[in-house]
């Protein structure tokens, strides 16, 4: 009776070692398939920004056909520019390259500042309303501030 309890006790034993064997390996196989569709979706998602990014480009050259052209001016330009940069932004950041972040946001800043200079000038010559240029200074302040904050990350 003891050498039968002995024997199921050791049976009990390397039963329960296998299937906590084949639990791991399960899981281990659910984690490398969990991974492999997570980057599927990563890349999934990196496409779909690089096509908004490819439309955002492609309305920028147009945009500077039409000035050529005299059909259109630089204000719309630079709205694009500032709406390809933000594209460009979003993509940095879901990939976390905040080097990429902070460089799209000088190229924002500095657009505005372009922007603000132009509305001085128009103010200055009664052109635009002092409200027009806070309006301006406002986006400014916006864009260092996520400039700085991106340059802290």
């Amino acid at each position: 009776m003891r050498n039968s309890i002995q024997y199921f006790l050791i049976c009990s034993i390397i039963i329960f070692s296998v299937v906590l064997s084949s639990c791991s390996s399960t899981s281990q196989s659910e984690d490398v398939n969990a991974i492999s569709i997570n980057n599927s979706a990563n890349d999934e998602i990196v496409k779909m920004y690089q096509e908004v990014i490819d439309i955002k480009q492609k309305a920028l050259e147009d945009e500077k056909l039409r000035i050529n052209y005299g059909i259109s001016g630089p204000s719309a330009l630079v709205n694009l520019e500032m709406e390809t940069a933000e594209a460009r932004i979003e993509l940095a950041q879901f990939q976390g390259d905040n080097e990429a972040v902070a460089a799209e946001l000088e190229k924002i800043v500095e657009a505005i500042e372009n922007i603000k200079q132009q509305h001085a000038l128009e103010l200055n010559a009664g052109q635009r309303p002092q409200s027009s240029l806070d309006d301006i200074n406002l986006k400014l302040l916006e864009a260092k501030i996520r400039l700085a904050k991106a340059k802290l990350q």
